[in-house]
């Protein structure tokens, strides 16, 4: 197939591909519908408000208008400005700053201005501690050093926004910090250094599963490798990265991957799949309200049929190019229909028409070359005024060095006078010094052997108090151990005396001596490894609602046996930071005594709330309640305290010591409030785990 008449249309489209690569990262939602509407409607709600109402709508305005109405970006920006100082607004402020400086860079190319209101944010941000803000303006400060080609300061800012993020965990602006500085290295011909840094941002992505960043760094590698000449790789990274923004319905990013592509195939010769993936973006970009996307669709289209020689078919996609072109004054646009359109005519042998476009290809393509001559023009001066500046900058730090040297040699002279003075007013201050040194080490001492007395006393009490503890652990332990002998004396004597329901009774109390003694035994070892540091705590993110479930169930057929209804109420978006345990130890526990002091028919509800930065457990029962004397004694190792239940049950006496130990532990506290013959609530907080330990726990 002849494949002259692709030269001259498609030329334009393929000089503008890397035009389009960055307009689309940074500015693809300035075309669609959504965002005119939502600029409208907040220019509104702006008109009706006042004094902070209108800083927050500001902020949400002003990106829209970077791209698409610099002038009255750059007009909110000082409004902003103006309000943000007013109300001592710093992030705001920072943020003002900033958008005056993209307006500039955007509406005047006046990069000078536009990197001296970013340094002015910049400053606002470290006096202000404003991380995030910091790092959005770094990034900026880099793209207009970029646009000046400036690539060493350029790579400095991304390095600084890229350490900045990594130490605040920020995936998105690491990954878009990676990516610019690839960009720099593929700007400059460098592509192995940028596939180097679209590699680290890729590997970033993917560890932190980030879908948007990792589609867009495979946009990126596939752009570097078209600029190799490398069209399958290039296909390949486009494929890897239209099939993740089809997954998360980025729908400009899946339009523009297909334009890219189906130019791809259209220099392969391709035609078929460069022609499916055309049609496919025009429908997206269509769908979407994507002016300019379908735009650049309608002309690659065309170029399409012009490679085909379908030239009546060419025409009708390149006047629609040019009617959106025109209708968005995209003179770029304009100037793609004009040549494709000129190219078409001439394959019609329509000569006149030919003609006409062509002579408005070239007075549009001068009108466009003088805009971006100017624009060079005033980045070459920004950048010779910018190198005047780091030079004068130089000059002057040189001349405050010799004006340092020279006072430090006057200096010199006279500190030597006053060298002696000082010597002799040392001496005099280093016998001061002893003295009180010497006075205060016996102050000291006096201190420590007071203090040393109190901690023997101290001791000596909780010796005490620990050999009564388990003076009394002794004695429970006899207990049960009694009646074990006795049922197993009764058992071996008297076993065919006994009858087959008396040994099943006899079985029965066995059994619960057993449990009883099993209990003891499971909360004392519990104790003593909280008292001797044997136990860890290991804290994670615990779901309220199932670690209460879970005990619950546990504990549901004693409370069957006793015919009591638990209730729960636990909201299910409740996560606790503790140990898993000790908190179903502590749930076991005061579910457990709940039930043992409740009588047959009775309730125990527990509940849940949020505070802001814990979360309080409630277990109620309508048992028998505690008396105020016992309720004293409840959690005090030196005055274990223990009732028999409801239904004659027998305690161990150290649940509850237990659940103080561990709530205390977890950085929680426990409290009781009961009533005789009523009833008794025993609430607790533990800490609330973060959004982050939650994520953890989900991955």
């Amino acid at each position: 197939m002849d494949n002259k008449p692709l030269l001259i249309p498609f030329k334009s489209l393929v000089l503008s591909g890397a035009f389009l690569c960055l307009f689309f990262m940074n500015n693809a939602l300035a075309f669609t519908a959504p965002a005119t509407q939502k600029s409208d409607s907040l220019e509104h709600l702006l008109r009706s408000s006042a004094g902070t109402g209108q800083l927050l709508i500001l902020e949400q305005l002003i990106p829209l208008y970077l791209s698409e109405n610099p002038k009255l970006a750059l007009s909110h920006s000082h409004k902003a400005l103006f309000l943000a100082k007013e109300s001592r607004n710093y992030r705001m402020e920072a943020n003002a700053l900033h958008h005056i400086g993209n307006a500039t860079r955007y509406l005047l190319s006046d990069y000078a201005e536009a990197l001296d209101y970013c340094s002015k944010a910049l400053k606002v941000c470290m006096e202000h501690h404003l991380p995030n803000e910091q790092i959005s303006i770094l990034l900026t400060t880099g793209e207009i050093y970029q646009e000046l080609g400036n690539s060493y300061k350029a790579i400095e800012n991304y390095m600084q926004a890229l350490l900045l993020a990594e130490s605040l965990g920020q995936i998105k602006s690491s990954a878009d910090a990676l990516n610019k500085t690839g960009q720099v290295y593929r700007s400059i011909g460098n592509e192995a250094k940028a596939i180097e840094y679209h590699m680290k941002a890729l590997t970033l992505c993917r560890q932190h599963n980030y879908l948007q960043g990792i589609s867009d760094c495979y946009y990126w590698l596939a752009t570097t490798y078209q600029n190799m000449a490398q069209p399958e790789l290039a296909l390949q990274k486009h494929d890897s990265a239209l099939a993740i923004r089809r997954r998360i319905s980025d729908y400009p990013g899946t339009g523009y991957s297909q334009l890219e592509m189906g130019k791809i195939y259209l220099q392969k010769g391709d035609a078929g799949k460069a022609k499916a993936a055309m049609e496919e973006s025009l429908q997206i970009f269509q769908s979407a309200g994507m002016a300019r996307g379908e735009a650049m669709a309608y002309n690659y289209l065309g170029a399409l049929q012009l490679y085909n020689k379908r030239y009546e078919d060419a025409l009708t996609y390149l006047k629609n190019a040019l009617a959106i072109g025109e209708l968005k004054n995209d003179k770029k646009v304009i100037r793609d229909s004009y040549e494709n359109l000129y190219t078409c005519y001439s394959g019609l042998k329509d000569y006149e028409q030919a003609l006409y476009y062509k002579d408005l290809f070239v007075a549009i393509s001068d009108f466009i070359y003088g805009e971006e001559s100017e624009r060079r023009m005033a980045e070459l001066q920004t950048r010779f005024e910018i190198a005047e500046k780091e030079r004068e900058i130089e000059t002057l730090k040189k001349d405050n060095e010799l004006r340092e040297l020279a006072m430090q040699k006057q200096k010199h002279f006279r500190d030597s006078l006053i060298t002696g003075l000082i010597l002799l007013l040392i001496i005099l201050l280093l016998i001061i010094y002893l003295y009180r040194n010497n006075r205060r080490n016996t102050l000291r001492l006096k201190h420590t052997n007071t203090t040393i007395h109190q901690q023997n006393q101290e001791l000596q009490e909780l010796n005490a108090t620990k050999d009564k503890f388990f003076s009394i652990i002794s004695h429970d332990l006899k207990g049960p151990l009694n009646s074990l002998t006795a049922f197993s004396g009764l058992l071996i004597k008297h076993t065919d005396a006994l009858s087959k329901e008396e040994i099943q009774m006899l079985a029965v109390d066995f059994d619960k001596s057993l449990k009883n003694l099993m209990s003891l035994l499971e909360n004392l070892l519990e104790w003593s490894r909280t008292q001797t540091g044997g136990m860890e705590i290991s804290p994670e993110p615990l779901k309220i609602r199932e670690l209460v479930e879970a005990n619950t169930e546990l504990l549901a057929n004693m409370a069957k046996n006793k015919d009591i209804q638990i209730t729960t109420q636990i909201p299910s978006h409740l996560w606790a930071f503790a140990g898993r345990h000790q908190m179903n130890t502590v749930l076991r526990n005061l579910i457990s005594n709940a039930l043992k002091f409740t009588h047959k028919g009775g309730w125990v509800t527990i509940t849940a709330s949020e505070w802001k930065d814990a979360i309080e457990v409630m277990v109620q029962d309508t048992g028998v309640g505690v008396s105020p004397e016992a309720m004293e004694k409840l959690f005090k190792i030196e005055h274990k305290h223990t009732t028999p239940g409801t239904a004659s049950e027998k305690g161990t006496g150290l649940g509850l010591m237990l659940c103080k130990e561990f709530i205390e532990q977890n950085g929680g506290n426990i409290q009781v409030e009961s009533q005789v013959d009523t009833g008794s609530t025993f609430r607790f907080t533990i800490p609330k785990a973060t959004s982050l330990q939650e994520a953890a726990v989900l991955e």
